[in-house]
């Protein structure tokens, strides 16, 4: 372990671009400092998240977004996990807080405790992966704090035991989607266009001082010191970035008295965060009272193509359409979901859409999905790559806006030049409609 006085020589002697504080987290022993930490990694899970992208995101992305002053706050208060492994739950809890703030205007205050002890986590304070508890919040969904508050006791003991309110169900809050993003401009762009994210850091002896400034892990090499050992892995949420500073905005979940206020910048490719692991996302916060209103499907024969000449086939046979395109081409497949905009003089609202396809060939690539109403674009889908046989896809509309004129559904194709063909089958189109 690395003195606070060794720590201090060492940032001295170097170019360090951050302060260091003798911070509580600091103070704990070491085994309290690695209770702290609660990332289980599932290997097979992050080699598909880190895997290359077929494609890349143009860059759209401002010179330095934060999350706490964009349009107003969208960052909830900084909240503290005490000694308990649950640090994934507090990560994945704050994204969902922040886009139910910026998608609904509802500045929600969520249960860690819910997520952590009565999921398929299980009640006890071992880590967790983000993938799994983003999993948890799509289906049982998560509750508000005053439904199960968190568990701690004044001394800073948590009792990881499952004890949620008796209408818990009904008090449910879940999200539609959540993906990874592992390419420094997509993680970017969405910051930059759509709100924050979750990410897996390694953390470090020096770390738990963290006081300000831009956090770059301080490497000693002197082999007469105490090594700065790696304590494990974290999850913080990432609510921004500045290119000035070439750092990350993270906001942790160890109280307000580490960091600046519980909120670190991380340098880029520092600790893993930008290297090691992909940036985790949520979309589509439905709260209680989004009733569905009614779902509406048309079958995939009714679809149209937009351009024609670049199909090879096309096959409209029963309640399916099967089009196969020219090698090296692009095109649109559109579909109109007849809509009633007013259901029981109440206006309905998206709340997402459905496709049943797939592509029969690796040669066909869905890249992206557009979702109109009349001639406005409402929600947009780039760069999602689905190749295979993935039947059921479900598209949130995040901001569920009113309908004013009716649903249209665009999907974007690439027909690869490769050998074999280039096939592939729409089933049918649908619409969650919300009151």
């Amino acid at each position: 372990m690395v003195s606070f006085g060794e720590l201090s020589e060492r940032l001295r002697a170097s170019t360090a671009t951050w302060t260091a504080r003798e911070t509580p987290q600091f103070l704990l022993a070491d085994d309290q400092k690695n209770q702290l930490l609660g990332v289980v990694v599932d290997e097979a899970d992050l080699a598909t998240a880190m895997a290359p992208r077929a494609s890349v995101e143009t860059p759209n992305f401002a010179q330095e977004v934060d999350w706490r002053n964009r349009n107003g706050n969208h960052v909830t208060p900084v909240k503290n996990q005490a000694g308990c492994g649950s640090c994934v739950s507090f990560c994945v809890i704050a994204t969902i807080e922040s886009m139910a703030s910026i998608e609904l205007g509802n500045f929600l205050n969520l249960s860690e405790a819910d997520l952590h002890f009565c999921s398929a986590h299980g009640p006890n304070c071992d880590g967790w992966w983000p993938h799994r508890a983003y999993d948890e919040c799509k289906g049982r969904g998560v509750v508000d704090e005053a439904c199960f508050p968190y568990p701690v006791d004044s001394s800073g003991k948590v009792n990881p035991a499952c004890a949620a309110c008796d209408d818990r169900d009904d008090r449910a809050i879940r999200i539609t989607e959540s993906k990874t993003i592992n390419n420094i401009t997509e993680r970017k762009n969405w910051l930059s266009n759509v709100g924050p994210c979750c990410a897996v850091i390694r953390v470090f002896d020096d770390f738990f001082a963290y006081g300000g400034g831009v956090y770059r892990h301080v490497v000693d090499n002197n082999p007469n010191t105490p090594d700065d050992v790696e304590r494990g892995l974290h999850c913080v949420e990432v609510i921004g970035y500045s290119e000035a500073e070439q750092c990350w905005i993270c906001k942790n979940s160890w109280g307000t008295g580490w960091g600046e206020q519980g909120f670190i910048k991380i340098g880029y490719g520092e600790i893993g965060i930008d290297t090691d692991f992909p940036f985790w996302t949520a979309r589509g916060v439905t709260t209680p009272d989004s009733k569905l209103a009614q779902a509406l499907w048309i079958h995939g024969h009714s679809m149209q193509i937009e351009y024609p000449n670049s199909i090879t086939k096309a096959w409209r046979a029963g309640f399916y359409i099967e089009v196969e395109g020219k090698p090296d081409t692009k095109n649109w497949f559109h579909f109109a979901i007849p809509t009633k905009v007013i259901v029981q003089d109440r206006r309905l609202r998206v709340g997402s859409v459905m496709l049943l396809m797939e592509t029969l060939s690796p040669n066909a690539i869905v890249r992206d999905v557009h979702i109109y109403d009349g001639d406005t674009k409402i929600a947009v889908h780039n760069g999602i790559n689905i190749v295979g046989n993935k039947e059921f896809i479900r598209f949130d509309v995040p901001t569920h806006p009113h309908v004013r004129w009716g649903i249209g559904i665009s999907i974007g194709v690439t027909f690869k030049n490769g050998s074999g063909s280039r096939v592939m089958r729409f089933k049918s189109a649908g619409c969650d409609f919300i009151e």
